[in-house]
């Protein structure tokens, strides 16, 4: 099998960056990508470490014998217990943890800004120990995680939750607004009503910019045929839950792993 026709893996933990493929189809539009999360366990956190790795090394497996050409980690609990895995692995390696880091480190470095992740994150400490910052303000986005899995993007509701969850922000001078959920950027239009003097760090643009370099080293874009998204664990019939989520069309639903 040629190196150049092989599969792009994402890994996950739950679907808090589903979104991603959005941004990817649209980027490479010819490329055949593969989602792999862990539907059994969507939280990781108050599990030993031990357990994390195994099914982390589960996932991961699948992917290597995919044979895929790059795996991009989309989680930050994965990155957080498993980075020795990933380091170990020949597969080129893109993990969004260091790819936020190095970018809101290159281009706000001492500003001021608000971070945005779940509250478990938050405490993780995983990337406020590295950002190099004025102020931070740190956010909760367990609610606006909720909001988008239940796709009430752009309503009453969205702009109202919104607007509480940054409400202590809203006289604050800041910089830069730093997502470390690929989904939050479906609420883009929420944020940027109230905070709209503020960047918004576009994660899914980040990641593209990561992808590209990667596989520029080895020269492995595929420019020709069709592409495909493969979502291995989520089935045809539960497509409905990620209708205002995903929004190309060349998907492949089958729950066979």
């Amino acid at each position: 099998m040629s190196m150049k026709k092989t599969p792009i893996g994402l890994l996950d933990m739950n679907t808090e960056n589903i979104a991603i493929l959005n941004h990817l189809a649209n980027a490479f539009p010819h490329e055949h990508f593969i989602y792999i999360y862990d539907p059994d366990c969507p939280q990781y956190e108050g599990l030993p470490e031990e357990e994390i790795q195994m099914r982390v090394e589960k996932n991961l497996n699948y992917l290597l014998l995919r044979q895929v050409k790059l795996i991009i980690t989309l989680s930050n609990s994965i990155v957080e217990y498993c980075r020795d895995l990933l380091d170990h692995v020949s597969t080129p390696v893109v993990n969004i943890v260091d790819s936020i880091v190095d970018e809101v480190n290159t281009q706000y470095e001492h500003k001021n800004m608000v971070f945005l992740a779940n509250e478990n994150m938050v405490q993780a400490n995983l990337y406020q120990k590295n950002l190099k910052y004025n102020h931070l303000y740190a956010i909760f986005a367990d609610g606006l995680n909720r909001l988008i899995k239940d796709q009430k993007m752009k309503t009453s509701e969205s702009f109202r939750v919104t607007r509480e969850a940054f409400r202590l922000v809203l006289s604050k001078d800041v910089d830069v607004i730093v997502p470390i959920h690929v989904n939050l950027m479906l609420l883009k239009t929420e944020i940027r009503e109230f905070l709209p003097e503020s960047d918004l760090l576009d994660i899914g643009a980040l990641l593209i910019e990561k992808a590209k370099a990667a596989l520029l080293t080895v020269e492995n874009i595929v420019t020709r045929g069709r592409g495909m998204i493969e979502i291995p664990q989520i089935s045809k019939e539960q497509k409905g839950d990620y209708r205002k989520i995903l929004l190309m069309k060349r998907i492949v639903w089958k729950k066979n792993i």
